[in-house]
């Protein structure tokens, strides 16, 4: 049976003995409980951060697919991604208002860079774009006036999977969720109690296990 994030923060809020096992089904009912609203927040937290971390040591960690826009602004050839951006998924970013699109620049950036020796002779409506290494931005292939400024393009982009309501599920399997809410036990005192108690040890460890069980998983998906 899949863990849903409600279900995670009482486990932590057990493990730390902030409430006991057999009142946690009925003092904590959801994500918004008066009585203990600080210890629930820190807890969100701690899973949250903790799966971010979990995240970083996975080699094919769980990604959703969003789309993302930039828009044009005059004089401005770079763009930011989005704050949860992976990759892009699609080359083709879409104006779908007037049916203009970028496709992803022939060789990436650093062609861009060899082909534009002089990039302020590049202006008006872009039509390619690139992703600039050094800047970590889009960047398109000329540079918007005034005439092109607020044009809107859309993209397909991966995204982490994020857990931010009581009842989402973690995109796990109930072994990787075990070993990560032992992780996020620990997550919880460097939060909660300013790392009194807290054992690295007994985090990385669970953290390792989670990383490995999912690895074994997503290789037994592939060969099934």
């Amino acid at each position: 049976m899949a863990t849903t994030l409600l279900s995670a923060v009482k486990s932590v809020l057990r493990r730390n003995q902030i409430i006991r096992s057999s009142d946690a089904d009925t003092k904590i009912t959801s994500l918004t409980v008066d009585q203990y609203q600080v210890e629930i927040d820190n807890a969100v937290d701690a899973v949250q951060e903790t799966m971010r971390e979990l995240y970083d040591l996975m080699e094919c960690a769980p990604h959703e697919t969003k789309e993302g826009t930039i828009t044009l602004v005059a004089g401005q050839r770079e763009y930011d991604f989005p704050s949860d951006f992976i990759a892009v998924a699609n080359p083709i970013m879409v104006d779908q208002t007037d049916g203009r699109c970028l496709t992803e620049y022939p060789g990436g950036y650093k062609s861009m860079f060899n082909a534009q020796l002089e990039p302020s002779n590049y202006t008006g409506m872009p039509s390619r774009w690139a992703i600039n290494p050094v800047t970590s931005k889009f960047r398109v292939d000329f540079e918007p006036t005034a005439e092109e400024a607020g044009t809107v393009f859309t993209f397909i982009y991966t995204a982490p999977v994020e857990v931010t309501t009581a009842a989402q599920e973690f995109p796990f399997s109930d072994y990787v969720t075990k070993d990560l809410i032992v992780a996020a036990g620990e997550t919880f005192k460097e939060i909660y109690n300013a790392g009194e108690d807290y054992n690295s040890d007994r985090k990385w460890t669970a953290l390792g296990r989670a990383a490995e069980s999912h690895k074994h998983r997503d290789v037994q998906r592939r060969y099934a």
